[in-house]
């Protein structure tokens, strides 16, 4: 632990931990509050865009769903036919596929 005189004028104690003391120096000050402003810029610029981005994905929303409803029937389709591979016995397994009627051509 650096004590009394021993430490040089420009570092400046920010913190205290048992056994250890932390050290900045003018320079690091200056760069972590540069760092910081860079940070807050950073976040100020991304806010437009996040918001043009979910409100893209949510212009799509209807097209999401029906593309995750195909990928579970499919996925649910998949795992009957691997089921029915791997059945040790003789069984015959197949699913029946049934049609619903499209409500957009009522």
């Amino acid at each position: 632990m650096v004590e009394g005189n021993k430490r040089p004028d420009h570092f400046h104690l920010t913190s205290k931990r048992k056994g250890y003391l932390r050290f900045h120096t003018d320079e690091i000050r200056e760069l972590v509050w540069s760092l910081d402003s860079f940070q807050y810029k950073c976040k100020g610029r991304i806010i437009p865009f996040v918001i043009k981005f979910f409100h893209k994905f949510f212009q799509y929303n209807s097209y999401w769903q029906q593309m995750l409803s195909c990928l579970s029937e499919l996925d649910c389709l998949c795992s009957l036919s691997r089921f029915a591979r791997e059945v040790k016995q003789n069984l015959f397994f197949s699913p029946d596929i049934f049609f619903l009627p499209d409500e957009n051509k009522m």
